[in-house]
């Protein structure tokens, strides 16, 4: 399992230095960044559909529709979220659309660029960490779908492609075009916020 492990983030970390890597000298840090973030979730979409090491789950954006036999209308890959169980919780859950939740998270872009976390240090230990009260329908479509998929005690990196993130036009220090990657651990969910 460890080997597993290992293999999954080496390739995701090859992934993300070929992505990287791809720039010309010179180039500005944000040059041809739909084209990169686009490359960077099609390689994230086809390690989770090959599920190499049973942790990945892949889920249809909550706000998509289904056709008349619940299948899902859209093979689009920026439909989904991609998700790495690193630890499974045995709590409450999943949390409803309705639902606000205690989180504990670091939000970084495909260039490692940390732009949001409740964590107070490099180490991310939930029992240290800051935590954030979000309610499940003021966030972006990505974590939504993904909140309402975790139990409390789940530790899930996310993997969000940028139109169920901050779509074209960004927000803050995050630019439009930007896939958003996760560490996410669900402390806590309140019912009915």
């Amino acid at each position: 399992m460890k080997i597993r492990n290992g293999l999954y983030l080496l390739l995701l970390s090859l992934m993300a230095a070929f992505v990287a890597c791809e720039e010309t000298e010179g180039a500005g840090e944000y040059d041809r960044w739909q084209e990169r973030n686009d490359a960077y979730i099609d390689s994230v979409a086809g390690v989770a559909r090959a599920n190499a090491d049973g942790q990945w789950r892949v889920f249809k954006a909550w706000h998509l529709p289904d056709d008349e036999e619940g299948f899902v209308q859209s093979s689009e890959v920026k439909d989904y979220i991609y998700v790495h169980v690193a630890e499974a919780g045995a709590g409450a859950g999943p949390a409803m659309y309705t639902d606000s939740v205690s989180v504990s998270y670091r939000g970084r872009l495909i260039n490692d660029e940390v732009f949001d976390e409740t964590f107070l240090s490099e180490e991310m230990d939930p029992e240290t960490a800051g935590r954030a009260l979000l309610e499940v329908p003021n966030t972006v479509a990505g974590m939504a779908t993904a909140l309402q998929h975790m139990h409390e005690g789940d530790h899930w990196t996310l993997y969000i492609p940028w139109p169920l993130g901050y779509g074209e036009a960004g927000q803050g220090s995050v630019p439009g075009y930007s896939n958003l990657v996760f560490e996410l651990f669900l402390d806590e969910i309140n019912l009915g916020s």
